[in-house]
């Protein structure tokens, strides 16, 4: 009976997995649309360099007042409630969260709005000083959308601890809408600041489309008078070394922004447009397996489940390699075709190809080592221990920084910054992945030896049908003035066949989660 609970609940995870992943890819699409769009009104240097660079500030300052630091903290007190049916005190510590939101991210924007020129000074280095003075005044109207994204993000929180995570997936559908409607339909009156017009709408969008659900859970935005509750400042416990571990990042990736800053024209719109394509997979599959199993790890904790813990901590990191590994494969041999058919037109043309597609590779040598990095941290927050997830990020975040500031000095340039983040997380999850082990006791040998032969053998496979692809196409027709139909025909045929031939090697091999999907369909055809 236990085992087939057990079994029941190892399916309707990786179920919600495919939900999650499926939702997320329509929002990632969508997320490579606005990135073209922007990339074709506003080119890849000079005025873009701006605009990029700055959306990387409120972009990056919601993991500490979002989907980072403080949910991390948030749900597994939250989920404690939910285990055992307290609504009352879910909605109550729901309640002070976001009453925390609003005490410290008010007052923030608005100091932020009036010291405008002294932040940009202090984040970037502009060569130019009208670039600079761009960059303040850009600041000062994306920045309030922080506000609207952290408050998104625990809503979400709410909304999956409960197993809604559908519209959650989906919301950020509506952000990339409102800002390529903005562009499209304002860049030739307001130019950049068309862009503004699309964050500060889509931010709100997402609050709002959130809220109804969020609400019928008998959830409230409103704020609580008092935030001295024993269960409140438990999660402030938790909250501090995760904001710092977050913080930590987040500078490091605001070093790596200012570094680019500096480098040639072009190099900061190169790395933040490298981000938006690695953020595909990553964001498909990484964020699906932390918003899917987060939740389960927190559960497993607080019942004290080791046997649960430990197999979802191994699921989990078995779907990042199941996912990654071919994600990588074909976004590598493939960057330029792909940044080529998506990109390259209006003012961006092919020496910005080339310059995102070598940041992209970099990125993408580290993508399994960062995602399961992510993952791994979950697991300590889940047990409620911080200080090693704190201690990892620091080392991590100190090689990046001390590996970027020898590699853009290289010929790898701005990609250096990419290489340099690989390496250390390969690191930084090294070092928690050997503390797991010993604690959880995983048979890594027998079941991970195993399941990376199966995924070298269909990588094999198609890298081959890759191959194959590439000598019937002309070489290097991404270069060649194509129609974009006949160019998205290319990118399909070159790497759909191998990704199929993927699929089919997974299929045979029965891998997790296309074996229970098929199951699923079994069951339902049973009925």
């Amino acid at each position: 009976m236990m085992r087939e609970k057990s079994a029941n609940q190892t399916r309707l995870r990786s179920i919600s997995a495919l939900v999650v992943m499926l939702s997320t890819l329509i929002s990632r699409i969508l997320g490579y649309v606005k990135s073209a769009v922007i990339a074709h009104y506003f080119g890849a240097g000079g005025v873009a360099d701006v605009l990029n660079g700055v959306f990387l500030i409120p972009n990056n300052l919601r993991k500490l007042m979002a989907e980072g630091a403080l949910t991390t903290a948030f749900i597994p007190a939250l989920s404690k409630h939910v285990v055992r049916e307290d609504h009352r005190a879910a909605r109550k510590i729901t309640q002070e969260v976001l009453t925390l939101q609003y005490v410290v991210l008010l007052p923030f924007i608005l100091i932020s709005i009036l010291s405008a020129p002294q932040m940009a000074s202090f984040l970037f280095n502009f060569p130019e000083a009208s670039q600079m003075e761009l960059a303040s005044k850009l600041y000062a109207w994306f920045i309030p959308y922080l506000l609207f994204v952290s408050v998104a993000a625990i809503i979400t929180a709410v909304l999956n601890t409960h197993g809604r995570f559908l519209m959650g997936a989906l919301s950020p559908l509506f952000f990339s809408f409102a800002v390529i409607m903005a562009v499209v339909g304002f860049s030739g009156s307001l130019g950049v600041y068309s862009m503004a017009l699309g964050i500060l709408v889509g931010g709100l969008g997402q609050v709002m489309i959130l809220y109804p659900l969020f609400r019928r859970l008998d959830y409230r935005l409103s704020p609580s008078l008092f935030l001295r509750s024993e269960e409140f400042n438990t999660i402030m416990k938790r909250y501090l070394p995760a904001l710092l571990s977050s913080s930590i990042f987040v500078i490091n990736q605001l070093v790596a922004s200012r570094l680019a800053s500096g480098l040639a024209d072009g190099s900061m719109s190169a790395l933040t447009n490298s981000i938006v394509f690695f953020n595909l997979p990553l964001g498909i599959f990484s964020a699906t397996v932390n918003t899917v199993f987060y939740p389960q790890l927190a559960k497993a904790a607080h019942a004290q489940n080791h046997q649960e813990l430990a197999e979802t901590m191994k699921r989990g990191l078995y779907l990042l390699l199941i996912f990654l590994a071919p994600s990588a494969l074909l976004m590598g041999v493939l960057a330029h075709e792909i940044i080529s058919v998506a990109l390259m037109r209006g003012m961006f043309g092919q020496e910005a190809v080339m310059l995102t597609a070598q940041v992209l590779i970099g990125y993408l040598v580290g993508i399994f080592f960062i995602a399961a990095y992510n993952f791994a941290q979950r697991y300590f927050y889940a047990k409620g221990r911080f200080f090693l997830p704190l201690m990892s990020a620091i080392f991590a975040s100190g090689l990046d920084i001390i590996l970027s500031l020898w590699l853009i000095r290289t010929p790898l340039g701005v990609s250096g910054l990419a290489y340099a983040n690989s390496i250390a997380f390969f690191f930084g999850f090294l070092l928690l992945f050997i503390i797991i082990v010993k604690e959880q006791g995983l048979s890594v040998y027998k079941d991970s030896l195993g399941l990376m032969f199966k995924v070298a053998i269909s990588l094999g496979v198609g890298y081959g049908i890759y191959l194959l692809t590439e000598r019937l196409l002309a070489p290097d027709w991404w270069r060649a003035p194509l129609p974009f139909l006949q160019k998205l025909s290319y990118l399909f045929l070159q790497g759909g066949l191998p990704a199929l031939a993927i699929l089919g090697m997974y299929i045979l091999f029965k891998m997790d989660m296309i074996k229970d999907i098929f199951r699923l369909r079994k069951k339902r055809g049973s009925k």
